[in-house]
């Protein structure tokens, strides 16, 4: 019994078994990896996720927010950017170093001027319509079809409304009216309603034509000129009543000096006739000799004769003032 060999039958068939069990398995689980990623979607951070079921037709009214979502392997996931957006209008819209950007716009004002304005308008996609927007623009390109005409449309509105002197000065409250404008047309518009919302608007310049601008440089120069010719005509006039309240009071000045020398005058020769013992004649020879005297004060000699009467006729006197003395003849 010890020396009998001892025989195990081996199937031939177990190795190919095994290997089909494992490679199923494998299968199996690469099949539940695709199905699996293709359950899952991810949608970023500022952005909703709109749902189509193309076995359906149906496209889901509730937007998938931020995070990872499951969904139905078949089902498709458009992702919508909901962040702050910007739309630029300036220059030709060419120029090169800058962020995609439009023409500037080309508008009137109420008196007809033509003028360019370079905006930019800041918005955003309301979240909650982002399904109804992708209803209507399948190909996410609503910017150019629908934000871009609405803002030509109302800030040409909004400017029409200004004359041309005031679109510079104003442009700040411009920049309101269109924001308040553009919020109201989006959200009363009739296929869209509330799907854009506005942020902010920024009027970056507006410029005006060159032949007005050197017009209203005249007409400020000249309004210039016609202030510096108030003021000199002003100054004049004040001049002028200073002037002639002077004269008044010079005049004023001499009159009453006159007055007074008239009184002390009076004063003096009414003394000299008391002492003379009323004789006119002598006081009336004082006084012409007084007033010879104050021509004597001009500077120059004077000579005169004077007849002086006596019991046998007249008898001639001749005086001689001299000028009065310099100062350095008294020194």
């Amino acid at each position: 019994m010890s020396g009998e060999a001892i025989r195990i039958r081996v199937s031939r068939g177990m190795p190919r078994r095994i290997t089909r069990v494992a490679l199923s398995m494998i299968a199996i689980g690469i099949l539940a990896l695709i199905v699996t990623s293709m359950c899952i979607v991810y949608i970023p951070v500022g952005h909703v996720g709109v749902i189509f079921d193309p076995l359906t037709g149906k496209l889901f009214e509730m937007p998938v927010p931020p995070g990872y979502r499951l969904k139905l392997p078949w089902q498709e996931v458009r992702v919508i950017y909901t962040g702050t957006d910007a739309l630029h209008m300036w220059g030709t819209g060419t120029e090169p170093g800058y962020p995609p950007h439009y023409p500037r716009l080309e508008c009137y004002t109420s008196d007809s001027l033509r003028v360019w304005v370079d905006i930019t308008v800041r918005f955003h996609v309301n979240p909650d319509k982002a399904p109804l927007l992708y209803m209507r623009f399948p190909d996410l390109d609503y910017k150019d079809k629908l934000v871009v005409p609405k803002v030509r449309e109302v800030v040409r509105n909004v400017i029409g409304k200004y004359k041309a002197i005031d679109v510079v000065p104003k442009r700040e409250e411009i920049a309101h009216v269109i924001v308040a404008e553009l919020s109201k047309s989006f959200k009363e518009d009739p296929m869209l309603p509330g799907v854009i919302e506005i942020e902010d608007v920024v009027v970056r310049n507006i410029e005006l034509p060159k032949e007005y601008l050197l017009a209203i440089q005249r007409k400020l120069e000249a309004e210039q000129l016609m202030l510096a010719a108030e003021y000199n005509r002003t100054r004049i006039l004040i001049l002028a009543n200073a002037t002639a309240m002077a004269e008044i009071l010079r005049a004023k000045g001499v009159a009453l000096s006159k007055i007074l020398i008239a009184n002390a005058t009076k004063k003096s020769l009414e003394l000299i006739r008391r002492a003379v013992q009323n004789r006119t004649d002598i006081v009336a020879l004082y006084l012409y000799l007084t007033y010879l005297e104050r021509i004597a004060e001009t500077g120059r000699n004077v000579y005169f004769v004077i007849a002086m009467p006596t019991e046998g006729g007249y008898i001639p006197i001749i005086y001689y003032i001299p000028p009065p003395a310099s100062s350095e003849e008294r020194s």
